[in-house]
């Protein structure tokens, strides 16, 4: 645009040139954030910010087809190269590398070459290496549902602080910590060394909703609504002192329910806590699992391996010296004749339905199909096999030179395998034996596990 002074004189006020525009828009590099980030989120069944799906479009359809997919088992290996070479040529190109850029470009390179790099607000895993990520989902699994008393050897690398210590929050029944030891101060270090007393599907987690019942045994207040209908139950602690009932010493573990009144019992009682009540026969799963959960002294002796009523007694007569609660309220009135045909009653029933033996937990990032191929038995016999032979020799040495109760239990091992049955509401299941049945083949539904992995 031109104007005129007052004496006539023409001059520029403005050339309409192509003017610089600052654009507001997300660069290559989120893009392909995005575009990872949501591949995730579909694999686990979630789904993404519509903002993030748009941005993650925008990045397939400028580099890969519609049908492919980073976890598809025809086309990852061409998606993973697509990708690397995307990130290169977006790093060539990119002028202004800011903090940000940066943060996402280490994120992306770590995920496609299979680095592990612990940061600070968690941990970041590559593809090459989702093996560790696979044992780690499994043996946080195996911590949840196994009493940590019975968890006698985990390998505890690729775990949370938080598994870890919930896997060393309790005594070992039996100490196996220098079994793997061998010459030249050389550990071999097996995924997990399990004794199993009680099945997984007892110990599994559920909810009872809990309250106050205010019977008195002589000042102390130990009865439990909720647990069985038409059933006394008590629950006490060492310590328990009269007039205060074991309803307010849970109230300081467990959350309380939008009931008044009501507790949420969702994890076993702490072992200062014990209880009693009436067993009728059969017990159904749901029975012992109650027995379990809050600690019946029933379930207390299997879990020590006391089978003989005479040192049952010996142990409660050793418990009520320690808190007059027992004597008072919690075995108030047990005819001893009665308790012990109900406590040989319940011994005899429980090692007819179950067997005590060793378990060596193998994670393997395998399937079936593998040790089922009839090509690849040497490499597995070399690969695997022959290291379990190893774990249960040095396990059986260390039994024969205990010389206890613990010295004749069987020895099993199991490899816990990746299975995707979306369906199926189990979540760890026997396959089947392997080599003429010396290895259980457990399948563990991946759909399942990675939901209580992520919770």
């Amino acid at each position: 645009m031109s104007s005129y002074l007052p004496n006539h004189a023409a001059y520029v006020d403005e050339m309409l040139l192509p003017r610089r525009v600052m654009q507001f828009e997300s660069t290559d590099i989120v893009t392909m954030y995005c575009y990872l980030f949501c591949e995730i989120k579909q694999q686990l069944g979630e789904v993404a910010n519509p903002e993030i799906t748009a941005l993650a479009e925008r990045f397939r359809q400028h580099h890969l087809g519609n049908q492919d997919s980073l976890f598809d088992e025809q086309s990852y290996e061409q998606v993973l190269d697509i990708l690397k070479d995307a990130l290169e040529t977006i790093d060539h190109s990119t002028p202004i590398k800011d903090a940000d850029y940066w943060q996402y470009y280490e994120a992306i390179k770590l995920f496609l070459y299979g680095n592990w790099h612990q940061a600070e607000n968690g941990e970041i895993w590559g593809i090459k290496n989702f093996h560790s990520v696979w044992e780690s989902m499994c043996l946080t699994h195996l911590v949840q549902i196994v009493d940590p008393s019975l968890l006698l050897h985990l390998d505890d690398r690729y775990l949370s602080s938080r598994t870890v210590q919930r896997a060393k929050s309790s005594a070992k029944l039996i100490d196996l910590s220098k079994t793997f030891n061998i010459n030249d101060g050389y550990s071999l270090n097996p995924d997990a060394l399990v004794l199993t007393l009680i099945p997984p599907n007892i110990q599994g987690e559920k909810t009872y909703k809990v309250s106050a019942d205010n019977w008195d045994d002589y000042g102390y207040k130990t009865s439990i609504d909720g647990i069985y209908i038409n059933r006394r139950v008590k629950v006490g602690y060492i310590g328990q002192t009269t007039d205060n009932h074991t309803i307010n010493k849970l109230r300081e573990l467990y959350k309380s329910d939008t009931k008044p009144g009501e507790l949420i019992i969702n994890d076993p009682l702490p072992q200062n806590f014990y209880s009693f009540w009436e067993i009728d026969f059969p017990l159904a799963i749901e029975d012992i699992h109650k027995m379990y959960y809050f600690n019946h002294l029933f379930y207390i002796a299997i879990k020590n391996q006391i089978t003989d009523f005479d040192i049952f007694m010996t142990k409660l007569r050793d418990l009520s010296n320690k808190s007059k609660v027992f004597k008072s309220s919690v075995l108030r009135d047990k005819n001893t004749a009665h308790l012990k045909k109900k406590f040989n009653d319940f011994i005899q029933l429980f090692f007819n339905q179950y067997e005590i033996y060793f378990e060596i937990i193998d994670i393997k990032y395998l399937d079936t199909k593998y040790f089922r191929d009839p090509n690849k038995i040497e490499e597995i016999k070399r690969r695997s096999i022959r290291k379990q032979f190893v774990y249960e020799h040095l396990l059986q040495k260390t039994l024969e030179k205990s010389n206890d109760q613990y010295s004749n239990l069987s020895i099993r091992s199991s490899f816990w395998l990746p299975s995707y049955l979306p369906d199926d509401s189990e979540l760890l299941q026997d396959s089947s034996t392997f080599m003429d049945g010396y290895i259980k083949l457990k399948n563990v539904n991946f759909k399942l596990l990675a939901e209580t992995y992520l919770a």
